[in-house]
């Protein structure tokens, strides 16, 4: 591996990184601190996907790590709010559709011992544009402390679709897993 190659992993992996310990440390925060934890971390995930991709410093380890941080970061904000009372559980329900679809897909996989398909779940579009909507929904709660009339409805349209294109993915995985066997 070259040395700019390496240099770039380490870099776009120490971002995630990042993002894993600001999710960490989310609920100990000054609220004062937090809208710009929000959108540092947000710039991180853009950024370290776009240096690794961009100079080609992909690692095993960086695929594995950025949907973890990701999520621990969602996880701990969201947690956050509900503990503080600007989130209602109904709502986590509705924002976190994509997550419960791809924890079931992911399950469903593991048990019937479909470890390539496991493999190709990779991150999708959709699941891009649901994130997006859910960071810039909570952003607004976190912000303005209160709910901007719409951000909801987008964010949870934009999980559902998510949803159903992870879950398309999923069986498509599962078919070809069971074809294989």
């Amino acid at each position: 591996m070259e040395k700019r190659q390496w240099v770039t992993i380490v870099l776009a992996n120490s971002l995630t990184l990042a993002r894993l310990i600001a999710g960490l440390m989310f609920p100990w925060v000054s609220v004062a601190w937090r809208p710009g934890l929000i959108l540092a971390t947000a710039a991180s995930d853009v950024v370290d996907g776009a240096i690794s991709r961009k100079f080609c410093g992909t690692s095993a380890m960086g695929q594995l790590l950025d949907p973890i941080a990701d999520k621990t970061f969602l996880l701990m904000v969201v947690g956050t709010l509900w503990m503080e009372g600007s989130l209602a559980l109904w709502q986590i329900v509705l924002l976190g559709m994509r997550e419960w679809v791809v924890l079931a897909i992911g399950i469903g996989l593991v048990v019937a011992r479909n470890w390539s398909g496991l493999l190709r779940m990779a991150p999708r579009w959709s699941g891009k544009l649901a994130t997006g909507g859910q960071l810039v929904f909570l952003t607004s709660l976190v912000f303005l402390q209160r709910d901007v009339p719409g951000l909801f409805q987008i964010a949870v349209a934009l999980s559902g679709l998510a949803a159903a294109d992870y879950l398309w993915r999923g069986l498509a995985l599962a078919r070809v897993g069971r074809a294989g066997s």
